[in-house]
Formats: C-alpha cells, sequence, structure tokens
C-alpha cells in the first residue's frame, strides 16, 4: 500500500486546520451580530423573578435611566432557570409559588429558543404615558450553555460570568439585575453595570 507523502498529509493538516478556524470566525461572526442590535442588555439574576413584579409586568427602564423609546432585552442564563427549578420544591410556599410562575411565564414567552422574544412592544406614539417617557419594546430571551461549557461552583460568579461573555460578544457595557447586594458588588467588580432593585409596595416583594 503506498503511503502518502508527507507533503500531501501536511497539506491536508492545513486544510483541516482553516476549516475548524473559518467555522470558529463565522460562529463569532453569528454571535456578535445576535448581540450587536442596539438593544440595552440585561442579564437578570434569580431574584428578579422572586421578589419583584412577576414577568409580565417586569419595567426595568427607569432603573437603567432608558431614554425615550430606547430598547431593552432580557437575558436569562440557563442557571437561573434551573435555580429557579429547584426552587420549586422550597419550603417556602411564597418561593414555590413565584418559582413555579416564573417558569411557567418564561416557557410561555421564549417560543423561540434562537433568538430574543417579544415581551412588551413598544408604546406607540399615539400614547402620552402618565409617567413621562414613551417605553421601547423589550425583548426576553434564555441564553443556553455552550456545549462543553463547565459551570463555576458558586451560581452567583456562574450568573456575573455568563453577563461578562455577553458583554464580550457585544463589544458594549452589559447591566445584571439583582435584589442581592453582594451580586451587584459582584457585577461592579468584575466590569459589569450593577443594576440593584429595591422593594417598595408596588413590588409585591417580600
Amino acid at each position: 500500500m503506498v503511503q502518502p507523502s508527507p507533503g500531501i498529509i501536511m497539506t491536508l493538516e492545513l486544510d483541516e486546520r482553516e476549516s475548524d478556524l473559518r467555522t470558529a470566525i463565522d460562529e463569532l461572526e453569528q454571535q456578535a451580530a445576535h448581540w450587536g442590535d442596539g438593544d440595552a442588555l440585561i442579564v437578570t439574576d434569580t431574584g428578579v423573578f422572586l421578589n419583584g413584579p412577576e414577568l409580565p409586568d417586569l419595567d426595568l427602564a427607569p432603573d437603567i435611566d432608558a431614554a425615550e423609546g430606547e430598547r431593552i432585552r432580557l437575558i436569562v442564563p440557563m442557571i437561573v432557570i434551573d435555580e429557579l427549578d429547584k426552587l420549586k420544591l422550597h419550603n417556602n410556599k411564597d418561593v414555590r409559588s413565584r418559582a413555579r410562575r416564573a417558569l411557567r411565564d418564561i416557557s410561555r414567552l421564549v417560543v423561540d429558543i434562537d433568538r430574543p422574544n417579544l415581551l412588551r412592544d413598544a408604546e406607540p406614539p399615539s400614547v402620552t404615558p402618565a409617567r413621562g417617557l414613551r417605553r421601547g419594546r423589550v425583548r426576553i430571551e434564555i441564553m443556553f450553555d455552550p456545549r462543553g461549557h463547565i459551570r463555576l461552583p458558586i451560581n452567583d460568579d456562574e450568573i456575573v460570568d455568563r453577563a461578562l461573555t455577553v458583554q464580550s460578544l457585544a463589544g458594549r457595557e452589559v447591566w445584571l439585575a439583582a435584589y442581592d447586594t453582594n451580586q451587584c458588588l459582584r457585577a461592579r467588580g468584575a466590569g459589569l453595570l450593577p443594576l440593584q432593585l429595591t422593594h417598595n409596595s408596588a413590588d409585591g416583594g417580600q
């Protein structure tokens, strides 16, 4: 049997490496395009779904001081989905109920897992909002773990890490929304924009 020459073997190896590199570049460009549409990007901590308004009524535009008509995209890391799933068995009845409703709302709203889904449309020009600025479109999506992803041992660190991944791919600042002061400090220390939410009588928070 005739063995291929070293030159042919090297050429085949280079072709394979070039193909792998081209695939990696294509995937990176697709990711950059996915995050590059100009929406304000807000990654959510688990507590956002447990301590404030329920998802259909969630409005973070005032918290980030959004300009009139500014569009917002809520990004829910998969670790948050998993935490909510575990909290369905929590010994506190209210926590169990909030976790179940949050998962139900996310499942209902996130119809297309490959792109952002509409949570609330922009207020039309014919509407004059009593609160001041007219709100822009709000979309929501789940950020799934990539193949082979190994999660960090502390869930809060994992959420921060996923937000940093979005920030890197988008090439612009990303908010991390949380009620937890410690989580907001983690976000700030990592170079994210911390969005510390507060409980009030309108929240329904505990």
